[in-house]
């Protein structure tokens, strides 16, 4: 599947937010040691996410918002709830956006150089898995908004090998 979403980024994570699997146009934006990161640890709580993603806020406080509703699912997973009190305390200081009709999409544009790469956010689950290990896992996809980040996700087809 990560494959198949190539040129745009996407990865695999766990029911932890640890990354197991990314595609090669995810590790040209994240790093290429993006793979067994803790995205909560490593990312959310980073400032250097902040200053790398303009839409910070909205990105973060989604994110929280996500992993306030997973607590809810599994309020008994001790590491869970350390990875979630962490997050929070990251962005204690971090305005919360007003809330718009957009809430429902997670947008975030990255700053890569001198360019904004403006990107939109899904996630994908496997739905009446038969391995139960299956439904902890999210596949976060990210696609372009507009044509300039569609070519910068396309010119990097020329710094990675195919499949």
């Amino acid at each position: 599947m990560l494959a198949a979403h190539e040129p745009y980024p996407g990865m695999v994570l766990d029911g932890h937010w640890t990354v197991l699997a990314a595609n090669a146009p995810c590790r040209a934006l994240f790093g290429s040691n993006v793979v067994g990161t803790n995205f909560i640890r490593d990312a959310l709580t980073n400032p250097a996410h902040a200053d790398a993603i303009v839409t910070w806020s909205e990105v973060a406080w989604a994110g929280l918002d996500r992993l306030r509703a997973h607590q809810r699912r599994c309020p008994f997973d001790p590491e869970f709830t350390q990875l979630v009190a962490r997050a929070e305390v990251a962005l204690a200081a971090v305005p919360r956006p007003t809330r718009t009709a957009s809430d429902l999409l997670v947008c975030p544009w990255f700053r890569v150089g001198d360019q904004v790469i403006r990107t939109i956010a899904m996630v994908a689950r496997f739905e009446h898995p038969a391995e139960t290990t299956l439904d902890e896992l999210r596949l976060e996809l990210m696609y372009p908004v507009d044509d300039a980040a569609d070519e910068f996700f396309r010119s990097l087809r020329c710094s990675y090998p195919l499949g």
